[in-house]
């Protein structure tokens, strides 16, 4: 059994550094009475499955490993009462910035803000142990266990190795990566920079989030215009954000990153094991063309990126950048990049609404307060027939203001999108 283990590079990018790992916060909103030893119960059982709850982040041999102690502290619950219905925004902020303490862990906490009958929480990790896809199955354990802590929710599980993806590749193609890997070190080391220049770096304390929750009619309007065009909502708000954003961001470049998700290509992973490891397709903005004509065509290119995808292939190449890791994080702190921003889709959340004990009201699309010169960072999910998207970034990339700017004139153009796809067609008629 498979104790400990080295990070990989994508788990050390958002690792950071020992005082700096990188948190995912993921809110949501519940309807019933609970008490703090139910609350524990169903953490406690939560942690019993998945190793990297339970496990810390400790330096073996100069690089962060991943240990499982013998005995892991539990994972802590922090308890306000609840005065208001925005309560929980303060607290992501504030959030964003309460780093772990990963050498003595645990990788998890809960905030419960205590109301009757509506508490709200926030279920906060590291986001080098988990992706948006395990993280929400992480939330629907701890649901199905909240409810009823003797439910069955799978087998406890073996800490996943980086040996998880298959190395089997020809010689031939081994030489060619091995050579590939060595130019980007080689590139790296001349170009990248060695020390942080810590004048270049964004100050995290004006880190912002704006957001917007569509009503479940407006979601379902967009979704049946979606198909009508034949398109996917994920490319028609792509198509959307690059329109307005070349109107709002400072320097628009056309180009937004799109993360994946690795199960796609690794079928022997599991959506309820955590892990955090997620290859990109780049997307760019086609310029005089309509929104839809737009979509289909961020469609076409989403669809050759995700064919082009070998994780095989990524996780080999990766393995070989673990010395440059710091000059990458370097980089990333104090180089604005190439795109305007990420795009992360969650998808349609597949958690029950209904329980025994209690009714979830709201879950909310995480966010990630990302320390990189370009920050700007857009989720979406639905849950429940409504769309929610998030948008966090950094007063000194994007002011909020015109953040929320950018935000209310996407919103503004896919309600007109909708009033337009849906107002019937005239019937011509003859005066007689």
């Amino acid at each position: 059994m498979i104790t400990q283990r080295r990070l990989s590079v994508g788990e050390r990018i958002m690792y950071v550094a020992e005082t700096e790992a990188i948190n995912c916060i993921f809110p949501f909103s519940l309807n019933g009475l609970f008490n703090q030893d139910q609350i524990q119960a169903a953490l406690n059982k939560l942690q019993q499955k998945h190793p990297l709850l339970r496990a810390v982040i400790k330096q073996v041999n100069g690089y962060p490993s991943f240990i499982l102690p013998e005995n892991a502290p539990v994972i802590p619950i922090t308890i306000y009462d609840r005065f208001n219905e925005t309560q929980w925004l303060n607290l992501i902020k504030k959030s964003w910035q309460d780093y772990f303490n990963v050498s003595q862990g645990p990788l998890a906490k809960l905030i419960w803000i205590r109301g009757n009958p509506t508490s709200d929480f926030i279920l906060i990790c590291p986001h080098c142990i988990a992706d948006g896809v395990s993280i929400t199955a992480v939330l629907r354990e701890f649901l199905l266990l909240l409810d009823d802590v003797s439910k069955d929710i799978g087998e406890s599980q073996a800490l996943v190795g980086n040996d998880l993806v298959s190395h089997k590749l020809s010689t031939i193609r081994r030489v060619q990566l091995n050579l590939k890997a060595l130019i980007g070190k080689c590139a790296a080391h001349l170009f990248l920079p060695k020390q942080l220049d810590k004048s270049k770096t964004i100050d995290l304390n004006n880190t912002y989030m704006v957001r917007h929750r569509f009503s479940s009619v407006d979601t379902r309007k967009l979704l049946t215009c979606c198909k009508k065009n034949q398109v996917s909502l994920y490319t028609l708000m792509s198509a959307v954000f690059f329109d307005v954003g070349a109107h709002a961001f400072p320097k628009p470049k056309g180009k937004l990153i799109c993360p994946v998700d690795i199960r796609k290509y690794i079928t022997s992973l599991k959506e309820d094991q955590l892990f955090a490891f997620a290859p990109i397709v780049d997307l760019k903005s086609s310029k005089n063309t309509s929104v839809w004509e737009h979509a289909k065509d961020l469609k076409q290119q989403l669809q050759v990126g995700l064919t082009k995808i070998n994780a095989n292939e990524v996780a080999y190449i990766n393995a070989h950048f673990q010395s440059i890791v710091l000059k990458l994080l370097n980089h990333l702190r104090v180089n604005e990049g190439s795109h305007d921003f990420t795009f992360s889709n969650m998808g349609n959340l597949a958690i029950p609404s209904h329980f025994d004990k209690f009714t979830v009201e709201q879950i909310y699309s995480p966010t990630v307060a990302f320390p990189w010169k370009n920050p700007n960072t857009m989720v979406m999910s639905t849950y429940n027939n409504v769309l929610d998207i998030t948008f966090t970034s950094n007063d000194a990339v994007l002011p909020q203001k015109d953040a929320n700017q950018f935000l209310e004139r996407a919103i503004q153009k896919l309600s007109s999108l909708i009033e337009e796809e849906t107002i019937p067609t005239p019937i011509n008629t003859v005066n007689s």
